[in-house]
């Protein structure tokens, strides 16, 4: 099963990857991977807002909304069981669904300062560059129409163990659906 997962940042996005890493045996696929990898041959320092802004240059340059999608998935052509996270835009989810038949999309959703006070030393310190952030996936890239196309939909405005149970419960449904429990 492939299962994609978005998020505004300091949503959940990657701690929900990672638990479906430890606890079923996925293999994690973050489409910032390849841009921290192309930064750093850049000499730039990899943190959230330059990844943010070379994906901007790689979208204006290829014409394409889905090129940083494109260029991970070619990474991991023929596996399965894979969480793929950070998809900005609707072209880099519907990629997903192209590519991997039967693929899941779910939504991380959590309140604007309950993200604000997750940040880490990677974001921007102030509200005003956290927040900006927000808007620019949005607006430019259209983030906001990737979120409500999700197929499932997880609140992650509590504590962590409840935001697993969450996920677990996801899980299971998925996998009764699949026929794999």
């Amino acid at each position: 099963m492939i299962i994609g997962v978005v998020s505004l940042a300091r949503g959940g996005k990657d701690t929900m990857a990672d638990h479906l890493v430890k606890k079923y045996g996925y293999e994690k696929v973050n489409t910032a991977d390849i841009l921290v990898d192309a930064l750093i041959e850049m000499g730039r320092e990899p943190t959230k807002d330059n990844k943010s802004l070379l994906a901007d240059e790689w979208r204006k340059e290829s014409g394409r909304m889905d090129i940083v999608t494109l260029r991970t998935f070619e990474k991991v052509e023929g596996k399965d069981n894979l969480v793929i996270a950070s998809f900005r835009s609707k072209e880099e989810s519907d990629l997903m669904r192209q590519k991997f038949h039967g693929a899941v999309l779910v939504s991380i959703l959590t309140d604007k300062e309950v993200r604000y006070s997750r940040k880490t030393s990677d974001d921007p310190q102030d509200r005003k560059g956290f927040f900006g952030r927000d808007e620019r996936d949005i607006k430019n890239k259209g983030l906001a129409n990737v979120i409500m196309d999700a197929d499932h939909f997880i609140d992650n405005n509590g504590a962590l163990e409840e935001f697993y149970r969450k996920i677990d419960k996801l899980m299971e449904s998925l996998m009764k659906k699949d026929g794999k429990v």
